[in-house]
């Protein structure tokens, strides 16, 4: 599809028709944005931002492209889904990375082959509007360069905690 009109749809079609971007269980944090007014803009961004992720995935797996998310974006590559790299944050603040409130927050689901533990810390996220409440953000873990090759999304919502909302 060109466009998602809810986030829960982005989510949906994120599952539905891309091979290399996993969604975690994020439902109820991606349907509690689209009581928002602003809920149709972050979902047209949200799925171009799954959209660009598959496609520097498949970038990644045919050995096309050695670099980051971010250098992806960046980068531009013709033919291409791309989003703002000023949307894109690859690590948090030292405060946020400490704090093990803030940390735990951040930390989701992922396959045993990608780490032991079946859990990682996502502090790589995606803004999709950069201030205010609810300023919505999508975090990941890219596994591109890992045993899984894919990336995964593990949370969508809200602006988790951090030293700037509590």
């Amino acid at each position: 599809p060109e466009t998602a009109e809810s986030c829960t749809e982005a989510v949906g079609f994120a599952r539905q028709y891309l091979t290399e971007v996993e969604v975690g269980d994020t439902d109820y944090q991606a349907s509690s944005l689209d009581t928002y007014a602003k809920a149709g803009s972050w979902a047209k961004k949200a799925w171009r931002v799954f959209r660009s992720m598959e496609d520097y995935a498949e970038l990644k797996g045919r050995d096309e492209f050695a670099g980051d998310f971010l250098a992806y974006c960046n980068e531009n590559p013709q033919g291409r889904t791309v989003v703002p790299a000023g949307w894109i944050a690859l690590k948090e603040s030292e405060s946020t990375d400490n704090n093990p409130r803030y940390r735990n927050a951040r930390t989701f689901p992922v396959p045993a082959e990608v780490t032991e533990d079946e859990e990682v810390y996502m502090c790589a996220h995606v803004k999709l509007e950069a201030g205010g409440r609810p300023a919505p953000r999508i975090h990941f873990y890219d596994d591109t360069s890992g045993p899984t090759g894919l990336i995964y999304v593990g949370y969508f919502g809200e602006h988790l905690p951090n030293d700037q909302t509590n």
